[in-house]
């Protein structure tokens, strides 16, 4: 609908179609901006630098196809996530509204979409698992050592590995 838009504004042509996914593109670069707190000063430059130079998403951004717009609200999702998670429920409400929409664009946009949904999904259960494993353990660990995997014993591995396998399995069984 980004393209009919455009086409409404400045009439139908080639340069007119590509503007749109050229703009999202642009956009994939500049939301490298958001990520500075997680990735540093340095770390979010050469991010963009590098997704810049990315031949896939040149390659993208450069077709009128809808994957450069679903790869757009992935970002988003993943910033938005991360926020959400760095922010807390109590602060983070609108970080969650901000992952609903990014989602439900992304999911408009290109039908793969739920791919990663699925593996931000995973990434989450396992941020529930550790602070779950973290509470088990005693109160005089820091808090940011609770939540660390490094305090894991065998037993609690195991039922990690356990769970993953009986996904996979469960993923090769329904063929997913």
């Amino acid at each position: 609908h980004v393209m009919a838009l455009f086409y409404l504004i400045f009439g139908a042509s080639d340069v007119t179609a590509r503007v749109p996914t050229a703009l999202f593109g642009l956009g994939i670069v500049g939301l490298m901006w958001f990520t500075r707190r997680w990735l540093g000063k340095y770390g979010a430059f050469f991010a963009a630098v590098l997704i810049t130079f990315s031949p896939v998403l040149l390659h993208y951004s450069r077709h009128t196809r809808h994957d450069i717009y679903e790869l757009f609200w992935a970002v988003v999702l993943i910033i938005a996530v991360f926020r959400y998670l760095e922010v807390g429920s109590g602060k983070g409400a609108r970080w969650l509204y901000l992952t609903a929409a990014a989602l439900s664009l992304a999911l408009a946009s290109k039908e793969d979409a739920f791919i990663h949904g699925a593996a931000l999904g995973g990434f989450l259960l396992l941020i529930v698992a550790f602070r779950w494993l973290g509470a088990r353990l005693g109160a005089d660990i820091p808090e940011e050592e609770r939540e660390a995997p490094l305090h894991m014993t065998w037993r609690d591995a195991g039922i990690l590995a356990g769970i993953i396998v009986v996904a996979l399995l469960g993923a090769a069984v329904f063929k997913l």
